[in-house]
């Protein structure tokens, strides 16, 4: 048998793994974000929007008094309420 080695020490003892194999995610793994960008403009107005939400305002009134669409009002807010959720 060529590969005997592999299983049994050279003196015919069996040879059994000492440690755990190490898949990838058990490896440590540390990053530094150097570059960051500024968040997206539903990120931005979130908090604004989600309160001016809550006072009654419409998405479409919100988007005026905001400066930004109404589409980009209603992922605001969903956003923030589904980070509130958290």
């Amino acid at each position: 048998m060529p590969y005997a080695a592999n299983y049994f020490d050279f003196v015919g003892n069996w040879w059994t793994r000492t440690q755990s194999i190490r898949t990838a995610g058990a490896l440590p793994f540390q990053v530094a974000l150097v570059e960051t960008l500024e968040p997206p403009v539903y990120q931005r107005v979130a908090r604004r929007a989600l309160h001016l939400h809550e006072l009654g305002m419409s998405d479409r009134a919100i988007a005026g008094r905001l400066g930004v669409t109404d589409k980009t009002i209603a992922k605001a807010i969903a956003w923030a309420q589904s980070r509130l959720a958290e």
